[in-house]
């Protein structure tokens, strides 16, 4: 019997849902630093930086945003000793997203979020 490969079928599932921890893990965690994307906090209410999908996906997926260090929540993120939330993608198309809005940052900052992205039809 003949079947595709694990990195094709891998490729193929995420079209429709893709994470930045690894497979073992669920969003929200703690400890989920690892293939966490980096936000430069350029405004209290803004931050920006750019997320590449391993692959395009299906259609513009819904993304969530997660605190990578403490867990946390859809729409918490970390900044230095502080969670922040309300925390949204304010650009989503089918091979990433870009910035994220939110309140309470702080200027000059890094803001680290795991996220997961689904498009399910």
């Amino acid at each position: 019997m003949h079947g595709l490969d694990y990195g094709e079928e891998l490729r193929r599932c995420q079209r429709f849902y893709c994470k930045s921890c690894i497979d073992t893990l669920i969003p929200g965690n703690a400890g989920l630093q690892n293939g966490a994307g980096m936000f430069y906090v350029g405004a209290t209410t803004a931050s920006y930086g750019n997320i590449r999908f391993p692959v395009d996906m299906y259609g513009a997926p819904t993304v969530k945003v997660y605190d990578p260090v403490n867990g946390g929540a859809n729409g918490s993120g970390f900044i230095s000793s502080a969670t922040i939330t309300g925390l949204t993608p304010t650009w989503i198309s089918n091979k990433g997203f870009s910035n994220i809005g939110g309140s309470g940052m702080t200027v000059g900052q890094v803001l680290q979020v795991a996220w997961e992205a689904s498009a399910e039809i």
